[in-house]
């Protein structure tokens, strides 16, 4: 059931409510509302379908931004003058106080962020201030606010073996889509055409650099994606907007190769269809990845 109440205007324009466990605090110079009117802070719990509406657009709006979601308050605010939907001349701060807030600020490895979310879901992060016990922001429009407590999320971690090499390839999460599941497959690439267009192509990078192919490895790497059932809805998987992620190659050959002072090692990506070539700018690690 929905919970609401009202508070008269106070001096300074000072208006409370409180929200089950949280207490919503408006303050703001006198000029942000109008003479004469009589207003009203109003703070309610979502409508079943708005709230369904705002789980998904934090949930998403977090993925993308690489973090998850631990917890979050949704506030429906608005504003009456004389009784009428209105809205601050001038921003205002808004404070949210309460054993919920508390316990998001106390939360270890986590942090405290404060979204505004539109009627068609838009998100937009919230600058806020934080203290020991209250998260404080400003604004000059209300409608649908949450408070969550947001940590880092855990990279996506794919891993596999072809020809004693074991690849792993690692993303964060905003690379891959929500409610699917993923796995990388790596296969040596045997095709006489195709290794034909990669040598030629390795060859024509080792000229540019004035330098020669000693020797190679070539890997036919694809992410495979599936839905909740473990259909497979996509066999060539690309990090969703071309978000970089990072592809680790471990074995001996390759720690043969890292180890020899008197060679170089690189990654090179080879289009097999048009022999276009892009350096992935390797880097080599001290357990010889």
């Amino acid at each position: 059931q929905k919970e609401e109440c009202e508070c008269e205007k106070e001096v300074e324009n000072n208006l409370i409510q409180t929200l089950g466990e949280t207490t919503v605090e408006l303050t703001s110079a006198k000029e942000a509302f109008e003479a004469e009117k009589t207003y009203a802070l109003q703070v309610n719990e979502l409508e079943e379908e708005t709230a369904a509406m705002v789980a998904t657009a934090i949930k998403d709006a977090a993925r993308t931004a690489n973090l998850e979601v631990l917890d979050y308050q949704a506030f429906d605010i608005t504003l009456t003058a004389d009784e009428e939907d209105a809205q601050p001349k001038t921003e205002v701060e808004v404070k949210f106080t309460g054993a919920k807030i508390e316990e998001y600020i106390a939360t270890e490895d986590a942090e405290v962020k404060a979204f505004y979310v539109d009627a068609e879901g838009n998100v937009e992060e919230i600058a806020l201030t934080e203290g020991e016990n209250e998260v404080v922001i400003t604004t000059d429009h209300f409608s649908t606010y949450v408070v969550a407590s947001v940590k880092n999320a855990e990279p996506v971690v794919l891993t596999t073996e072809a020809d004693g090499t074991t690849i792993t390839l690692s993303g964060p999460v905003s690379a891959f889509a929500e409610g699917k599941t993923y796995e990388i497959t790596a296969a040596k690439v045997e095709e006489e055409e195709e290794l034909e267009v990669i040598e030629e192509a390795l060859e024509e990078v080792a000229e540019e650099q004035e330098k020669v192919v000693e020797s190679y490895q070539a890997f036919d790497i694809k992410i495979i994606e599936k839905d909740e059932t473990g259909a497979v809805t996509n066999e060539n998987f690309q990090p969703l907007n071309e978000t970089p992620v990072q592809v680790m190659f471990s074995g001996n050959e390759v720690a043969e190769s890292v180890e020899n002072e008197e060679t170089e090692t690189n990654v090179i990506h080879v289009d097999t269809e048009t022999g276009e070539t892009t350096d992935m700018a390797a880097t080599a690690t001290e357990e010889n990845d």
